[in-house]
C-alpha cells in the first residue's frame, strides 16, 4: 500500500517538476545558441555547444561582470548576516525581556513587513544622500539589515526555547550577552535558514541599488542595462548572465535545504 501511495505522489509530482524545470533547463540551453536559436522556445538543445559566450561575459566584453557579481555577492552577503544577527538579537530581547514600549517596538516591528518598501524609499534616499553614503555599498547594506520578517520569524523560534537553559545561564553568572551567545547553537538550524531566506531576497534587489549607486552597481541593474533597442552582441551573453545571476541562490538552496527544512517542521509548524 505504501509502494502505491509513493508511485501515485511520483505520478503526481512528475509533470509539474518538468513544467516548472522548463524555463530553466531552456536558459541553459541558450547559453549555447544562436540568436535564430534563442526564438525557439520549443527548441532546447542548442545545435552546437559553443561555450564562447560564457568566455565573451567573463572577459568584460558586454559588462564589468566579476565587478558588479563581486558587489552583489557582497551586499548579499553582508547584509543577510546583519539581518540574521540584529533580529536573533533583537527577538531574545522581545522574548527574555521585560523593558517600556516593548508592545510598541513590537508593532513596529509588524509594520516593517506590512509596509511596502517602495513607500519608504525616497525618504530613505534623502537620509543616505544626507549621510553621503550614496554610491556606496553602505547605502544598500545598512537599510536592508534591519528586518520585520527575520525579528518575528526568530521570536516565533524563541518561544519554543525552553526558558531553563536562559535561566540556567543567569544563574551562572551570564550576562544577557553570554546569554543570546549560549542560545546560538540551539537555534542553529533557523540562523541558516533566515539566512538563506533573506538572501534570496536581497540578492534580487533592484530598485534601491538603481536609486542609489551610480558606479558600484549590481548585477541585476547591469542585466537590465544590457537589453536595448539595438544589441550589439549574441543574446546568448544576457542568458549566461542570467544563469550566473542565479548561480549563488541555487548553491546556498542546496547547501541549507536540510536545515531550511529542520527549522520550519520543529520550530515553526
Amino acid at each position: 500500500m505504501k509502494h502505491l501511495k509513493n508511485l501515485g505522489l511520483f505520478l503526481l509530482i512528475s509533470p509539474l517538476l518538468i513544467l516548472f524545470s522548463y524555463p530553466l533547463v531552456w536558459l541553459i540551453g541558450a547559453c549555447f545558441k544562436t540568436n535564430k536559436g534563442i526564438y525557439k522556445p520549443t527548441v532546447i538543445s542548442p545545435e552546437s555547444w559553443d561555450s564562447s559566450h560564457f568566455q565573451t561575459l567573463f572577459k568584460g566584453e558586454v559588462i564589468d561582470f566579476w565587478h558588479f557579481w563581486g558587489n552583489s555577492l557582497m551586499i548579499t552577503s553582508l547584509q543577510s548576516l546583519l539581518a540574521v544577527i540584529l533580529s536573533s538579537m533583537a527577538a531574545y530581547t522581545f522574548v527574555f525581556k521585560d523593558f517600556r514600549y516593548k508592545r510598541l517596538l513590537f508593532i513596529t516591528a509588524v509594520a516593517l513587513v506590512l509596509i511596502p518598501k517602495q513607500i519608504m524609499i525616497f525618504p530613505l534616499r534623502e537620509q543616505i544622500f544626507a549621510m553621503q553614503l550614496n554610491d556606496s555599498l553602505f547605502a544598500i547594506i545598512l537599510p536592508g539589515a534591519l528586518s520585520g520578517i527575520g525579528i518575528l520569524f526568530f521570536i516565533q523560534i524563541y518561544r519554543h526555547l525552553p526558558k531553563d537553559y536562559i535561566d540556567l545561564a543567569k544563574v551562572e553568572g551570564a550576562g544577557d550577552l553570554r546569554c543570546y551567545l549560549t542560545s546560538l547553537p540551539l537555534v542553529y538550524s533557523p540562523l541558516l535558514c533566515c539566512f538563506m531566506i533573506h538572501f534570496l531576497l536581497a540578492w534580487q534587489q533592484h530598485l534601491m541599488p538603481l536609486l542609489l549607486l551610480d558606479k558600484h552597481q549590481v548585477l541585476p541593474v547591469a542585466m537590465s542595462s544590457l537589453l536595448s533597442s539595438s544589441l550589439s552582441y549574441p543574446l546568448a551573453v544576457l542568458m549566461c548572465a542570467a544563469v550566473m545571476c542565479i548561480l549563488p541562490s541555487v548553491l546556498l538552496f542546496m547547501i541549507t535545504y536540510k536545515n531550511f527544512r529542520s527549522a520550519l517542521s520543529e520550530h515553526v509548524c
